[in-house]
């Protein structure tokens, strides 16, 4: 199986991966532990799944941000 032809069919069913993950690779990236190709695919990745992510037309929920908002933060020792 092809691995391009496998990410472009994941792009289009819409699986959006835990953006902390492109962070952390970045984060390694830009310490020196790969060069500049791999920050280009790293970062290419990430406009692509932004460009996936247009495709949404994500509507309000009232009752969901009401019960978002009403909810209290957890402290740093409740983590």
């Amino acid at each position: 199986m092809d691995p391009q032809g496998a990410q472009e069919r994941q792009q289009q069913q819409g699986v959006v991966p835990f953006l902390g993950m492109f962070l952390y690779h970045l984060k390694l990236l830009d310490i020196g532990m790969a060069d500049d190709l791999e920050k280009f695919k790293v970062i290419r990745r990430i406009q692509l799944l932004q460009q996936a992510a247009n495709a949404y037309n994500l509507e309000l929920d009232e009752r969901f941000g009401a019960w978002f908002q009403a909810m209290e933060p957890i402290s740093v020792h409740e983590r």
